[in-house]
């Protein structure tokens, strides 16, 4: 006879909840975007970019290790990671001092499963625009455990644009783009545990994509019916980038001590040829070649002692060093050469609290960063000052009644410019835009309160909460009219970003089947510089829903609708995407077939973005391909598994 208990999906924590996927119905194939897509106040788009209560801001972890070291995007490592190997994922809503000030709307930590026998599974996922790949292998030696994993996929896309701009005259372009491309990782991983409290760990991960575009565009003048010129454009792009890791955690009853070392290297090409063509005048070339190299290294310890049953102190040091540079050569129509190199180092220290007063748990903590960069352009030295940062934390939570939590946080968030806000390099691949960086931007500093009400009560699990953000120092992109109505985009600290929203979210499991989820938020949002203010609502919409039909057929729907997205000079339309997916599992779960279609209803999504400014006004209207079928056939390899062992993972910070 066999006794089969399931824990609730979600689990309460003073800085957030945990959700063990296990509790709902797995999908053949899927991955760890589709896990996220299934847990409250998270939504996940069609790209698998996942975002809370509105803010991208979010630090994602999988295993100890930074998200960094599996992908060079958040979604490009959730799509490495099987979504039937996810032990659980831990939300922490309101990060400590623990965490890194920069990014920090929110920390995602993904935990993988780690089977008792040697096992694994074996994927092929065919679809309309996709054909792809993949399967992970765990080998148990005695006290080692080696686990190795690969990924490959081929896609194809196809979008396309009309701009209109107004300004002393009316202009109009239309472009249609084909993308084609692939994408490979893989990496293995070796764990030693001598004893239950000890562990260590090194890894070492590859990846490959590259992916070229083609585009045809077309300009024409005021009522014009024939085209003024034509550009066919070429956009070739090389990515290849690897990482290693090396980890140690000591873990007892009252003492946790975990060191991390990662290094990562990103090698990139680029640019882009293009020739125009316009009635009655020569052809014109233009190519431009770039190449990027991007080195990266992280250190840091961490340690945490329970003083007392009510009191717990965790410290700890980190360094992150940053080299990137690109070279830029026009090899058409007038050979030149420029180069940008960017070096950044960020020490920081941190303390935290944590106090347990019978009903009431407290945590405050004091984090300080400081960060020293230089920057080249053309050999000559920009001026980038030091500067150095303290970030305060605290938080409360209160239970109340069955299963209820009160919690309120408060900390400053710190958002330092990207390298591509930076680089001054001026590309003018698109006939009516210039697009440079600003290499004289500074970090971003926002103050965040948050007051949350949740509760688990049976099968129910409702949160609602409030939020409000004061940046008074926005990075946003500003756009200017040039003289010929070129238009120039670039990035500036321009002044207040102010953000007041609400969000409900709740997972209600009716019965043992069914498993239903609501995601709403609606914030109020406040532009503003000496010469520009623009306010609006912003809302989203999140759904998704499970139902186990028997005898291993089970279907799964999710929805994801968002509104207009303020920017400082216009706004552009929400996102719509949505998908159902069908799943027959046989042989207890060890082969498995799945059909998703997604968007099956609306072969395309069409969104606008409309700019207002000094002496124009923009309006385009993009037409994305986000229609998908895809087929998936999964097999599960060695003895099934019955349980995970008590292996420490590595502590996030």
């Amino acid at each position: 006879m066999t006794v089969r208990g399931q824990r609730p999906a979600i689990e309460q924590r003073s800085d957030g909840f945990v959700f063990h996927p296990g509790s709902l119905p797995g999908i053949a194939g899927s991955d760890a975007a589709d896990i996220l897509r299934k847990i409250p106040m998270l939504s996940v788009d069609a790209d698998g970019n996942p975002s809370l209560a509105g803010g991208r801001s979010l630090r994602v972890w999988i295993d100890g290790k930074p998200s960094e070291t599996y992908a060079a995007t958040v979604a490009d490592a959730l799509r490495a990671i099987g979504g039937e190997n996810i032990l659980r994922v831990e939300v922490i809503t309101a990060p400590s001092a623990r965490y890194d000030a920069e990014g920090t709307d929110a920390v995602i930590h993904i935990i993988t499963k780690r089977p008792v026998q040697s096992s694994g599974i074996v994927r092929a996922m065919p679809g309309n625009r996709s054909v792809a790949a993949g399967g992970e292998w765990t080998q148990r030696l005695g006290k080692w455990v080696i686990t190795s994993d690969l990924f490959y996929q081929r896609y194809r896309n196809r979008n396309g644009f009309v701009l209109t701009r107004e300004a002393k005259a009316t202009i109009r372009q239309v472009q249609e783009t084909w993308q084609t491309g692939q994408y490979a990782s893989g990496g293995t991983t070796v764990l030693f545990s001598p004893d239950t409290n000890r562990t260590f760990q090194v890894g070492y991960r590859l990846r490959r994509s590259p992916n070229e575009t083609d585009a045809i565009s077309a300009s024409y003048g005021v009522d014009a019916t024939l085209p003024d010129f034509t550009r066919s454009i070429h956009t070739p792009n090389g990515n290849k980038g690897d990482s290693w890791t090396a980890s140690y955690n000591y873990h007892s009853a009252r003492r946790e001590w975990s060191d991390l070392g990662t290094r990562f290297r990103f090698d990139g090409t680029g640019g882009y040829s293009l020739r125009q063509q316009k009635p009655g005048n020569p052809d014109t070339e233009e190519t431009l070649h770039t190449e990027t190299r991007n080195r990266d290294w992280l250190l840091q310890t961490d340690y945490a002692e329970r003083i007392s049953r009510r009191f717990r102190l965790e410290t700890g040091l980190k360094a992150i060093h940053r080299q990137t540079e690109s070279d830029n050569r026009y090899l058409l129509p007038i050979p030149s050469t420029t180069g940008f190199a960017y070096r950044s180092t960020v020490l920081a220290a941190y303390a935290s609290g944590l106090w347990s007063l019978g009903k009431w748990q407290a945590v405050t903590g004091f984090r300080l960063e400081r960060t020293v960069w230089s920057a080249t352009f053309d050999g000559k030295a920009l001026t980038l000052k030091p500067f150095q940062n303290g970030i305060p934390s605290v938080s409360f939570s209160r239970d109340i009644g069955k299963g209820g939590q009160l919690k309120a946080a408060w900390t400053v968030k710190l958002q330092r410019p990207y390298f591509a806000y930076l680089n001054p390099m001026v590309v003018s691949s698109d006939s009516l835009t210039r697009q440079a960086g600003n290499p004289s931007l500074r970090p971003e500093r926002t103050q965040a309160f948050q007051l949350s009400w949740s509760r688990t009560r049976n099968s129910l699990f409702t949160d609602f909460s409030v939020f409000v953000q004061n940046n008074r120092n926005s990075i946003e992109q500003v756009r200017r009219l040039l003289a010929g109505g070129l238009v120039e985009s670039t990035w500036q600290n321009v002044g207040l970003n102010r953000r007041l929203g609400v969000t409900l979210a709740s997972t209600w499991k009716p019965v043992h089947a069914l498993s239903l989820g609501l995601t709403l938020t609606l914030q109020r949002v406040s532009l503003q510089t000496p010469d520009v203010r623009n306010t609006g609502w912003m809302q989203t919409a999140v759904l998704n829903g499970s139902y186990t039909f028997g005898k291993g057929y089970s279907a799964d729907l999710y929805g994801f609708f968002d509104g207009n997205s303020i920017r400082l000079q216009g706004y552009r339309t929400g996102w719509k995407y949505y998908s159902l997916t069908l799943t027959k599992k046989w042989k207890e779960g060890r082969y498995a077939v799945s059909l998703r279609a997604d968007a099956f209803l609306t072969p395309y999504t069409y969104m606008e973005e409309k700019t207002r400014a000094a002496g124009f006004r923009q309006t385009v209207s993009t037409r994305y391909q986000n229609q998908n079928l895809r087929l998936t056939f999964s097999c599960r390899l060695g003895k099934k598994e019955i349980q995970t062992p008590r292996i420490r993972e590595g502590a996030v910070d």
